[in-house]
């Protein structure tokens, strides 16, 4: 019986050191079946995004300001879960 946690994230862009992390998502794996999952919007204060990288991932930087978390509360939030 294996149970993995996979962690998963959208950014609005390549190049890390630039660009913010949109979204975040942890699914729970166990033994070949998806048995729980979380997605976290994240509002940063100054979002950083190329348009390439919102049209790929289906990103809509207004959901994102109306219903993103805080960075702070977005760690807590998968923490938690």
């Amino acid at each position: 019986m294996t149970k993995l946690a996979i962690i998963d994230t959208e950014t609005g862009g390549l190049d890390p050191t630039e660009v913010s992390i949109l979204t975040a998502a942890i699914a729970i794996w166990d033994d070949g079946n998806i048995t729980d999952s979380i997605e976290v919007k994240i509002k940063e204060p100054n979002i950083v995004a190329e348009q390439r990288a919102l049209d790929i991932n289906r990103i809509d930087l207004k959901d994102i300001e109306a219903n993103g978390l805080s960075p702070k509360d977005s760690v807590d939030t998968l923490n938690t879960f």
